[in-house]
């Protein structure tokens, strides 16, 4: 490989056709364009010296047989006419004697999409024409804006500045790797983020924390960053802190809600569920749940929010749900079913959510949630004074719901024969029936 020539003595790089095609110009990179590997390298030697396009080639090989003849490639098509008569150099066409084909410098370079930057052009016929439209396409643009912002960056005189600013952001996207695949990790499993202090080197910095104290032992990069920016307080970028970790998520959030609503739109039907509980700060939030079918036929849940503090009254609850269902782009009319708990401004008949949403798709049917009607019966079934009939309640439902399947039965029976007998009857959880095993064990005798 021959040494690289010095620059041009403008400096700028490849600014006019002498510098795309110069044959004194001997390239570090190889000369056929069909060979070149597309790295920053590259782009940098052919914006800083240009290319040799190879006009002066025998084109004999570059033979294509049409209906009417056979035709090859010529000089001619390395030159276009302008409107006013006058001829331009196409300094970014490149023939190649491997491929007997031509690329577009730029587009090639550049992630290109184009024939003329992928697999190369050779239909001669239209070869005017065709390259004539790859000129005035937005993409063939936009790729000789970056060459020649390049070659101008390699040509100025703060070239070793340019080049540190160009490391640092590198520097600082690796930063930011690390932190997606921290936030993917945690978040995917549902674990939590934060501890009781936001410093690395504490038992009680948290999850996010500890993954990079656990990445620092093994990757220099993150222990390195760790010593120089770990605690450096505010006022200093880290990208480590919470407030780039909440960005984050808050960004992953909005991408997986957009694909559950291009997979809810694309089977059209779907269902609705959302149900109330106060948070740790004791705030009231509305989870709002879709059930749809995917397109290979298995029908799936996906949370899509919490909405705070929207009222407990039927009409707040359905101006919550119409709403948020209209900022999802979702018809109200291609629900088709409703689930919610027993309380009356859920399940009334005249006046509940359930109604009101019937009033406005009638095909939207209403399913009672299985879970809080059984936490009803049990609840009843404790509250009454007499024991016979507070048993005679629970495995009421219990036989109706359990005969019902084969394997649930069998379930059932195994777990009583395992319970010990006990006279006492338990006091329940007034919103969790379900979730108190003692109080099951005291009806079992």
């Amino acid at each position: 490989m021959v040494s690289e020539p010095e620059a041009s003595e403008s400096g700028a790089g490849p600014s006019s056709a002498r510098d795309f095609d110069d044959p004194v110009v001997v390239l570090g990179v190889s000369c056929d364009p069909a060979e070149w590997v597309l790295n920053d390298s590259t782009r940098d030697h052919v914006a800083k010296h240009g290319v040799i396009q190879n006009e002066n080639l025998d084109f004999t090989p570059s033979r294509r047989l049409y209906a009417d003849k056979a035709r090859v490639l010529t000089k001619h098509l390395f030159e276009k006419e302008n409107f006013n008569g006058e001829k331009q150099k196409r300094s970014y066409l490149v023939y190649s004697q491997s491929k007997r084909v031509v690329f577009c410098t730029p587009c090639r370079l550049f992630g290109g999409k184009s024939q003329l930057a992928e697999s190369g052009f050779n239909d001669w016929k239209n070869g005017t024409a065709r390259l004539n439209e790859h000129e005035r396409s937005a993409e063939h643009k936009s790729c000789v804006l970056s060459l020649k912002s390049r070659a101008c960056t390699l040509g100025r005189i703060d070239e070793r500045l340019s080049k540190q600013l160009s490391d640092e952001i590198q520097y600082w996207r690796s930063v930011l790797k690390r932190v997606v695949a921290a936030v993917k990790a945690l978040g995917t499993r549902g674990l939590a983020f934060r501890g009781k202090d936001d410093r690395f080197g504490s038992t009680h910095n948290g999850n996010y924390m500890m993954m990079f104290e656990f990445l620092s032992e093994f990757d220099p990069f993150v222990a390195e960053h760790i010593a120089r920016y770990g605690n450096a307080g505010k006022g200093v970028p880290s990208y480590l802190s919470f407030a780039t970790c909440e960005q984050f998520i808050q960004l992953m959030a909005d991408n997986v809600t957009k694909q559950i609503l291009k997979e809810a739109k694309a089977g059209k039907y779907y269902s609705i569920s959302v149900d109330s509980t106060p948070d740790s700060s004791h705030t009231d939030q509305l989870a709002f749940i879709l059930r749809y079918v995917k397109e290979d036929g298995l029908p799936v849940e996906r949370f899509l929010r919490f909405i705070p503090n929207p009222g407990h009254k039927s009409e707040q609850l359905a101006e919550v749900v119409l709403t948020t269902l209209k900022s999802y782009d979702l018809d109200i009319a291609n629900c088709r079913g409703q689930s919610y708990d027993n309380a009356s401004n859920m399940s009334g008949h005249y006046r509940g959510l359930q109604a009101r949403i019937l009033e406005r798709n009638p095909l939207a049917v209403y399913i009672p949630c299985s879970a809080h009607s059984l936490n009803l019966v049990g609840k009843h079934a404790a509250e009454s004074c007499n024991e016979a009939c507070a048993f005679f309640c629970l495995l009421q439902y219990l036989y109706t719901f359990f005969t019902g399947s084969t394997h649930r039965w069998e379930i059932l029976q195994e777990h009583l024969s395992s319970v010990p007998h006990t006279l006492a009857l338990k006091r329940l959880s007034d919103t969790r029936w379900s979730a108190r095993e003692d109080a099951c064990r005291s009806l079992n005798r």
